[in-house]
């Protein structure tokens, strides 16, 4: 039996803290526990009845790990059992909007009451209206904020204008975004906390349930995103991640619950499978191995393994799918490989594209114009940025199309072309911002590629990635 004693002092320090809590509405339950409590009644704020099966936890991220947690009972009812401290309570349950009370400070043996009200949730609020003739893209800032960022494209003419619904904050450090329009979902890839966020592109861009998705740190940082329509999975790479490489699978059947569905079932995937392009129409995921310099063909419907190929440090790459070809750039150099995957059990190098022959010249990123058969580089030259445009039709290497196009003196990190609209989108970072530059393809090859007028963009600065 457990045994405590008291000096003078000590007694009266304990009946001031006693005369304090009855006063705030807390109790003594058990002078012999170590612990204090949090205990409570969660109600419905429409039918003011209890709700069970709510998740109360101090910790927002990880569910039923190490942290203390309860769930309520068939009366609404709960207990948490805590070490003397300060701490964050959340109240998490499907069809509920969350709910947090701050900064509550717990001291030994006390117990205090907490009784809350949970907003039930709308399965989908009002679709966000979209302008006339416009289409909407997204881009991730990571920077002295983290969040991503709306616009509407015109397609008449390629003008941009900010969403005023956004900017939406994320976790910290947004890589990869990506939307997914027929799920009505925008996925952020958060590599500064090891999370991925889920938000509905309807108005007001809530969080979905159960939003932000957290992540083992020891499998490397969430990076890019790729979708399986048919399956309605979602692949996360993982930046970073050791042999045999990870790829994070969520699964977005049903877009009102996401859930986490465990790691790809990848034996053998080379180290830091950073770089996914997904080939919706044959359901081929392509997974660059940065550090493994490997490229690996994944089968999304036998899920098994097609093929693989050798790349020296494929950073980025893109699709041609109805030529059958993949780009790949090399990692810190100017050089572009051109892989056959038409019979993916089978790929092979067929050439290389040298950007420049100027051991300066760096390249960041690459896209393929899908119908224009030309491919666009985002490249460095001294401390000036440049657009590239390629001309595909013949074998590698390739010729310039037209004269590099330039694009400022901020670094661009990401290039995405539209085939919808016909423009290229490209976002960059720098101490002093980049925004959005848009370029018209429209005409080409008849017509030269040119920036679009009031391009760039300047709402916010350090935008990362795009997705659209």
């Amino acid at each position: 039996m457990r045994r405590f004693t008291y000096s003078g002092k000590a007694v009266l320090l304990s009946a001031l803290i006693l005369v304090f809590y009855s006063l705030a509405g807390c109790s003594v339950v058990d002078m012999a526990t170590e612990f204090g409590h949090i205990n409570g009644i969660v109600k419905d704020s429409v039918t003011k009845q209890p709700i069970s099966g709510v998740y109360v936890s101090t910790d927002y991220y990880n569910w039923n790990d190490d942290s203390d947690y309860d769930y309520t009972d068939s009366g609404g009812q709960y207990v948490l059992s805590l070490d003397s401290g300060t701490y964050d309570i959340h109240y998490r349950k499907d069809g509920y909007y969350d709910v947090t009370l701050t900064n509550i400070t717990v001291i030994s043996p006390f117990s205090q009451s907490r009784d809350i009200e949970m907003e039930p949730a709308d399965p989908e609020p009002t679709p966000t209206p979209t302008p006339s003739n416009s289409i909407r893209i997204f881009a991730s800032m990571a920077g002295d904020v983290d969040l991503f960022q709306a616009f509407y494209i015109s397609k008449d003419n390629g003008t941009a204008v900010m969403d005023s619904s956004s900017p939406v904050g994320t976790g910290r450090s947004p890589a990869g975004i990506s939307y997914f329009k027929s799920k009505a979902r925008i996925i952020v890839a958060n590599s500064g906390d090891n999370t991925v966020s889920v938000y509905s592109s309807y108005t007001g861009y809530r969080p979905i349930t159960g939003s932000p998705f957290a992540f083992d740190e020891s499998d490397g940082q969430p990076y890019l995103t790729a979708y399986d329509e048919t399956s309605g999975r979602v692949f996360i790479s993982r930046k970073g991640s050791s042999s045999p490489g990870k790829i994070e699978v969520l699964d977005l059947s049903n877009p009102s619950y996401p859930t986490l569905a465990g790691l790809l079932g990848v034996n053998g995937l080379a180290d830091d499978p950073r770089t996914l392009r997904m080939d919706s129409q044959n359901r081929k995921l392509y997974i660059g191995s940065v550090n493994g310099s490997m490229i690996t063909c994944y089968d999304t419907a036998s899920n098994s393994i097609t093929g693989k190929i050798p790349a020296t440090s494929p950073v980025s790459f893109s699709l041609d799918v109805s030529g059958g070809r993949l780009f790949a750039l090399k990692g810190n150099s100017n050089t572009i490989s051109v892989i056959d995957i038409s019979n993916p059990a089978a790929m092979q190098q067929i050439g290389e594209t040298t950007v420049s022959t100027d051991s300066g010249v760096t390249v960041s990123d690459c896209e393929y114009a899908s119908g224009k058969n030309i491919l666009f580089t985002a490249q460095k030259s001294g401390s000036s940025w440049y657009l590239g445009v390629w001309n595909t039709t013949t074998s590698p290497p390739y010729s310039q199309a037209q004269s590099p196009l330039y694009l400022g003196s901020s670094e661009v990190t990401d290039i995405a072309y539209d085939p919808e609209t016909g423009f290229l989108y490209a976002v960059g970072s720098s101490s002093e911002g980049y925004g959005l530059r848009i370029y018209d393809c429209r005409n080409y090859p008849s017509g030269q590629i040119y920036e679009v007028s009031g391009s760039p963009f300047f709402p916010e600065s350090r935008y990362f990635m795009l997705g659209f």
